[in-house]
């Protein structure tokens, strides 16, 4: 068999329909799939930033307690 040689089927109107009603119905899952997979992307990503913002401004307060307070505890007045 050579890489050049070519194939023919013969489908009835009906069967080549189906064929390409199912590839259709592929083709919206695989872009419905795309757009879930897209929103998650989106809400992973700010989760991430909200928490890296969290821990920088957790990292910035104990910085300023550190400064205020060397020993690292806050009096109780």
């Amino acid at each position: 068999m050579k890489l050049t040689e070519r194939y023919t089927i013969n489908l009835s109107p009906s069967t080549k329909l189906g064929i390409l009603t199912q590839l259709r119905t592929i083709f919206d899952l695989i872009i419905e799939f795309q757009t879930a997979q897209d929103d998650f992307y989106q809400a992973a990503t700010k989760e991430l930033m909200a928490r890296l913002h969290y821990k920088k401004l957790q990292e910035t307060r104990t910085t300023e307690v550190g400064i205020f307070y060397p020993s690292g505890t806050i009096p109780l007045f």
